[in-house]
């Protein structure tokens, strides 16, 4: 039995797709919703109490920030709005004898780090050059 064909494949996802969210729906699970909690939660306070033994009573704190749940709302939203930071990659280049030089951290793409090394590059020549000719600028 061979396999499903490029276009079955996008039909059945689709439906797939289709269905669940309409079941998302039927239950409630909007995306006005989610936003709407998470926006409650980029703003949450909490109320600690304790029990007081002694006078049998319960006593409850002012009004606090609920950093946890701040941090929580604000993890689901990070992606939700594109904010994530650029993921850095390991970035290698040969040197002029063939080994592998690493530039990690610094940039996020090929071309930045290809420009670095021009500038690196070129630095180094005029440095061997006014010293070549006695150190003159």
């Amino acid at each position: 039995m061979g396999g499903l064909t490029e276009e079955q494949k996008t039909t059945a996802l689709k439906s797939v797709l289709a269905e669940t969210k309409a079941a998302m729906k039927k239950a409630g699970l909007t995306t006005n919703r989610v936003i709407k909690r998470i926006k409650e939660g980029l703003d949450a306070y909490e109320v600690k109490t304790a029990f007081d033994k002694d006078r049998g009573k319960f006593f409850y704190s002012k009004k606090l920030v609920s950093h946890g749940t701040r941090l929580k709302a604000a993890e689901m939203a990070i992606p939700l709005l594109d904010m994530k930071p650029v993921e850095k990659k390991q970035i290698e280049f040969p040197d002029e004898n063939g080994k592998p030089q690493k530039i990690g951290g610094l940039f996020n793409d090929m071309e930045r780090a290809t420009r670095l090394v021009y500038l690196l590059d070129q630095a180094a020549k005029r440095k061997k050059a006014d010293e070549e000719r006695g150190g003159e600028n």
